[in-house]
């Protein structure tokens, strides 16, 4: 084998080297991304949840139709 194809192979071996951590890294992000959606998924269904209840007692109390102090 000669010094010019044993370079060669050495580079693309690095180069592989190289995609393979970085494909790993990517994934990890990725996965951490994913973790941080659902957990953000998760409060906004909670928020929604809590929104809908006040509504509803409001209109249970009839503060709904109820003038604001400004007018």
């Amino acid at each position: 084998m000669s010094q010019e194809a044993h370079t060669s192979g050495q580079q693309m071996e690095e180069r592989v080297t190289h995609c393979e951590h970085l494909v790993d890294t990517l994934n990890a992000v990725v996965a951490d991304l994913q973790k941080r959606v659902l957990a953000l998924e998760s409060q906004n269904r909670q928020l929604a949840a809590a929104l809908q209840r006040q509504q509803e007692a409001s209109r249970v109390s009839g503060l709904a139709n109820e003038i604001p102090p400004h007018y």
